[in-house]
């Protein structure tokens, strides 16, 4: 009685399949959080036809293996589709499981809704995104800035050389060598923008640093 509470009872799936994955029976939860009104609609059904058929093949082979050599299988995680055709993210796991003889006669699988758990990990990596964004703007404002200060020092000069009759050129030199390198800070964001490739191109360490 308290095991059979427990299979009806508990939050999680259980379902055992023969080993050509048509389903033998599963408890109620299962057929809840797939989609179905009673466990009766779901036995019968093969779990292929329940799986996205881009990720069937290889999660059922690696378990697969797992399972005969050592009776149980590491937890995957893995998609099925819901009677709606809706998508449900789910981990599971799969046992051995065995007749009066000790025999394996069908395989047990253990299956957990990760739903909230995906909706915690999007979240999260959101805002990843959105810190790694907030640095990316802030060392770009920087850069710009030390642009503008260089162009904005030579105007003033300018300025002042012109009114003393003294030579600009030279002043006008670094000012369009500054609107180069801040054009070429455009144009990388831009590629960044659009999902580019990165520009990589050699160049000397020393003029770099300097």
């Amino acid at each position: 009685r308290r095991y059979r509470q427990l299979y009806e009872r508990s939050r999680d799936g259980y379902v055992r399949t023969d080993f050509d994955g048509v389903i033998l029976e599963c408890n109620p939860p299962f057929a809840a959080m797939m989609g179905y009104d009673n466990p009766q609609e779901i036995v019968g059904l093969a779990c292929q036809k329940l799986t996205p058929p881009q990720r069937f093949d290889s999660i059922s082979k690696a378990m697969r293996k797992q399972l005969m050599t050592r009776g149980f299988s590491d937890k995957f995680e893995k998609q099925l589709f819901r009677k709606d055709g809706s998508l449900l993210d789910v981990e599971v796991r799969m046992y051995l499981h065995q007749n009066a003889h000790g025999q394996p006669d069908s395989i047990w699988t253990f299956v957990q809704d990760i739903t909230d758990r995906k909706l915690a990990e999007q979240e999260r990596l959101r805002a990843q995104k959105l810190e790694s964004l907030g640095l990316l703007a802030g060392g770009i404002a920087h850069d710009f800035n030390n642009i503008l200060t260089g162009i904005l020092g030579h105007i003033s000069l300018i300025k002042h050389a012109a009114k003393i009759g003294a030579p600009v050129t030279d002043r006008l030199d670094h000012v369009e060598k500054a609107c180069l390198r801040a054009q070429e800070l455009t144009r990388q964001l831009l590629t960044f923008a659009k999902g580019g490739a990165p520009i990589k191109k050699t160049g000397s360490l020393q003029d770099l640093i300097r």
